[in-house]
């Protein structure tokens, strides 16, 4: 379940901005410009469900998809802070989607059947290793 936070945690927020993926939590209106309408719209990628809201249902399912990381049993690991730095980066993603919305093989060519989109690489590369995808 999504929740509407209003702090850019949940990302349930997202929308288009005068054509810019945008959190609307954090859109501040004075960063817009004043002499122009303002036209907010859903993400462009995803089916509308009603006004702003999308059916973003298709990234979870891709999500399932990957295979979690597992170690062999009984594996020693010797784990270095700059490896553990580098896949907290990753593991800070709000799934709002965003980036999935203004890829362009998913945007533009719906190729959902033969590729997962960037929020998944993201999401592989904070396994702290490229898992195959099933």
């Amino acid at each position: 379940m999504r929740w509407n936070c209003k702090a850019a945690k949940c990302g349930s927020c997202s929308a288009e901005v005068n054509g810019k993926p945008k959190l609307l939590c954090k859109t501040r209106m004075d960063a817009l410009p004043l002499d122009q309408p303002i036209v907010v719209q859903p993400m462009k990628t995803f089916p509308i469900v009603k006004d702003l809201v999308t059916d973003v249902k298709w990234n979870y399912e891709v999500n399932k998809r990957i295979a979690p990381f597992t170690p062999k049993k009984d594996a020693e690991w010797k784990w270095m802070q700059e490896d553990i730095d580098r896949v907290q980066e990753f593991r800070k993603c709000i799934e709002c989607f965003l980036c999935q919305d203004v890829c362009h093989v998913l945007r533009s060519h719906g190729r959902t059947d033969a590729f997962a989109g960037p929020r998944f690489l993201v999401r592989t590369a904070g396994l702290g290793c490229i898992p195959w995808i099933r």
